[in-house]
């Protein structure tokens, strides 16, 4: 299977079945996509004007199928912090960003992990976010 995440731009006003069609005609132009490989948005107006940027993010198997499209836009946001008391006055205890954060875009393509351990996450949060849908 193959997942296009498409990163909206800050004041979009795609319309979803549209951009979804656009995303996909423009994935089947490409002669050999990447995983992690960047679309290049330029040669439609369309993706121009309401898409920051198209990323491949899963290659499947080699059978062609039809592209999955996963649409979100990034928060742009200063993190929320606290504070704390300590000898030298007060530091941060934590930080607190809301996702998907423009500081954090492009970084889950550069972790390195023992094998299987990405894929084995997102199964993970996948089934942890269907068990909390049932509630």
């Amino acid at each position: 299977m193959v997942v296009l995440e498409v990163c909206l731009s800050e004041r979009s006003s795609a319309q979803s079945e549209a951009l979804h069609e656009a995303v996909k005609s423009l994935y089947r132009k490409q002669s050999y996509p990447v995983e992690g490989m960047l679309l290049d948005i330029t040669s439609s107006a369309e993706l121009r004007a309401d898409v920051h940027h198209i990323r491949v993010c899963e290659l499947g198997d080699a059978q062609p199928s039809e592209p999955q499209v996963v649409v979100h836009q990034l928060f742009n946001e200063e993190p929320a912090e606290e504070m704390t008391e300590s000898g030298d006055g007060e530091t941060v205890a934590f930080q607190m960003w809301e996702l998907p954060a423009v500081e954090f875009d492009g970084l889950w393509e550069s972790l390195l992990f023992e094998e299987n351990v990405k894929e084995k996450l997102l199964r993970y949060v996948n089934t942890a976010m269907h068990f909390s849908e049932l509630q």
